[in-house]
């Protein structure tokens, strides 16, 4: 989809995909982009964290959310941002026509896409965030920091807990991988989760472009939908940061359905 774009804005350029092995690999691959032909990266799970610290600057949302998936490189100076947010809220509303203000939300996952959830949620002013992680220490974690810019964040400390609070919820984020392609037979809930019409269920999921979680809420009268608009969304802020320029998001959205068969 960034290739798709750079090819339609007449920007000679080439979007690719980089392997990192651990964090020493991280640290070289960094060093790297400072002094090559780079004007900018996205960083992926597990590298969203551990990459702050190797940046010159990281805007004040991103060191609130604790993760950058966005990086400009402005020769040799690193600045580190978050387009995860943005996409995500933009998707809700397009794809969603979902208003977060006063809102009950329910995210499962206490990851750096969760971070940047928490954070675009209580921009949109929700009133409630839960969250639930099958790692309690990594969600206690979560709160913990969080906690500090934000109060209306709380901990589901079980799967009963997780129940009562989605029965009551207006909103179901999955930001966790299951249910991701190969292992597309799996979903972060099953058929006793009190899913119903009135709830609004978004999987981060993009690929299968219908999820175990899409399809299950949809039966239960829920309106549901993948994490396919945040992936655009999101790849275009990022292109803005790096191009300065206005992005074609349709051309990336076709490109992305074109490539995952939807």
């Amino acid at each position: 989809m960034q290739n798709a774009a750079l090819k339609f804005m007449g920007i000679d350029a080439d979007y690719r995909a980089v392997l990192v092995k651990d964090d020493a690999d991280l640290f070289q691959k960094i060093k790297e982009f400072r002094s090559n032909d780079v004007i900018g990266f996205n960083v992926t799970v597990p590298f969203k964290e551990k990459v702050m610290r190797l940046l010159d600057s990281v805007d004040p949302s991103s060191k609130i959310i604790g993760a950058v998936n966005t990086v400009r490189n402005e020769k040799g100076i690193l600045s580190g941002s978050n387009t995860d947010t943005l996409g995500f809220i933009d998707s809700l509303k397009s794809d969603g026509c979902f208003d977060a203000k006063g809102k009950t939300c329910v995210i499962l996952g206490a990851g750096g896409a969760s971070r940047a959830l928490i954070f675009g949620l209580n921009y949109e002013k929700a009133k409630k965030i839960s969250v639930y992680d099958i790692d309690a220490e990594k969600a206690s974690d979560l709160i913990s920091e969080i906690s500090k810019y934000f109060k209306n964040v709380e901990q589901l400390a079980d799967r009963e807990a997780l129940k009562k609070e989605i029965g009551k919820a207006d909103l179901l984020v999955n930001a966790t991988p299951v249910g991701m392609f190969p292992k597309t037979d799996l979903c972060p809930v099953d058929e006793s989760f009190p899913i119903r019409k009135g709830l609004f269920v978004y999987d981060l999921v993009y690929n299968p472009p219908e999820t175990k979680l899409v399809k299950l809420a949809r039966a239960k009268g829920a309106k549901a939908v993948t994490g396919l608009g945040m992936l655009v969304r999101q790849g275009a802020a990022s292109l803005e940061i790096w191009t300065g320029r206005k992005v074609p998001v349709d051309i990336m959205m076709a490109a992305a359905k074109k490539a995952l068969g939807c």
